[in-house]
């Protein structure tokens, strides 16, 4: 056979009957099959009446996408806690279950699968993990059911409302907004394709909406689009200013310009002066305190001036942050922020005061007269007053 497969390597054709042709021709050796599916795994095509699925250690399986690939990351974190299934980290480990997860993963990531062999990328699997695949089929299942209901109960909330309770205090921009936004980012429920003007549109309410100014012209398009939609499960879109307020601080970089785009957004809707900055005695000063101090009570991020300037000085404290919170500091709150903070800084100039008339040092001419003698020493004494040439010299008293 040697000789065989030399001389068809080198060019030989093979004739018809000789023992090329009848090798090639008949399907793999059993044997061979089964040395190969041990170090390759099962890769032949059709398959093979010389092997069982269960020769090969494999099964058929009836599993969704969903399910898949939640046991595929299962076994590459099976440290998460998702019940009602678990997987040990030593099974993650086993060369059959890794490779199974590389080959269907590959098969589902693949532009060059077909949709119909990616759904069908989980129908085998390794006997190990059948159990494991039923388990997240359970789930999967439980999971839509729940989904389902939830869906359902939704849908009922929404079409038992009143037109006064669907669309309450909603404005028509408001409502074309919530529409147009419904219609990208979910078909369920829409009549059309959103028109491109209308998509436009949407972008140019934002931002008039974050800067304080009246809602754009709609264009006939939206208008016509906007007509046509079913308005029982209608819901209304978070108001832009509104989410935007519910943020922490810059969404890119903590720089001074990114500091007072951020706040001039945050303070648009009210109005504003610039404060004096830099020093420690300074409006800016005045303003910080009384916004991050108990003085002005607690935080409720409310439609107002003052309070809506209160949640901002709690976002940032570096010197960027503030030189940029100074450049909106709400008229109305700056009377009050410097009476607060002058009563502070007397506060503190009289506590320092105490202070240092609790440390002063006592003089000795301000103390009471007392005997500081012993009580026991002698009523003679005498001090030595120098040498001289017979001795020591002493000088003597009696009290």
């Amino acid at each position: 056979m040697g000789e065989v497969l030399w001389g068809v390597l080198n060019g030989r054709e093979v004739q018809p009957g000789d023992a090329a042709d009848v090798y090639f021709s008949n399907p793999p050796p059993a044997d061979a099959i089964r040395f190969a599916a041990g170090g390759v795994g099962r890769c032949f095509g059709k398959d093979s009446q010389a092997l069982t699925l269960q020769e090969l250690g494999l099964v058929r399986v009836d599993t969704p996408m969903e399910a898949c690939m939640g046991v595929i990351k299962k076994i590459h974190a099976p440290w998460t806690n998702a019940a009602p299934y678990q997987i040990d980290r030593e099974f993650a480990k086993r060369p059959e279950v890794r490779a199974w997860v590389t080959v269907v993963s590959n098969l589902v990531a693949s532009n060059a699968t077909a949709p119909s062999r990616q759904v069908q990328a989980c129908s085998i699997a390794p006997t190990s993990l059948a159990g494991i695949l039923g388990g997240a089929l359970e789930k999967t299942r439980s999971d839509a059911a729940q989904r389902m209901s939830q869906a359902e109960a939704t849908r009922l909330r929404l079409t038992n409302r009143t037109d006064a309770e669907r669309f309450a205090g909603l404005n028509g921009c408001q409502i074309a907004y919530s529409l147009v936004l419904q219609g990208i980012n979910s078909r369920q429920g829409t009549v059309g394709k959103v028109p491109d003007t209308a998509i436009g549109w949407a972008l140019d309410y934002e931002k008039a909406n974050l800067g304080g100014k009246a809602c754009p012209p709609m264009p006939l398009a939206l208008s016509a689009w906007t007509q046509k939609q079913p308005m029982a499960t209608f819901q209304a879109s978070p108001d832009p200013y509104t989410a935007f307020r519910a943020g922490k601080g810059p969404a890119f970089g903590k720089t001074l310009e990114d500091w007072r785009s951020f706040a001039s957004t945050w303070m648009s809707r009210y109005p504003t002066q610039r404060v004096a900055s830099g020093k420690a005695h300074s409006d800016c000063a005045a303003v910080l305190y009384y916004a991050r101090s108990r003085a002005m009570g607690p935080v409720t991020n409310a439609d107002n001036g003052p309070s809506a300037f209160q949640t901002l000085a709690r976002l940032g404290y570096t010197a960027e942050a503030e030189t940029a919170m100074c450049e909106h500091v709400p008229v109305s709150m700056l009377a009050r922020a410097r009476g607060a903070y002058d009563a502070e800084e007397a506060r503190k100039r009289d506590a320092y005061a105490a202070e240092m008339r609790r440390q002063q040092p006592v003089v000795p001419s301000t103390l009471p007269r007392q005997n500081y003698l012993w009580r026991n020493a002698p009523t003679t004494r005498c001090y030595w007053a120098g040498d001289t040439k017979s001795g020591q010299r002493q000088a003597c008293f009696t009290n």
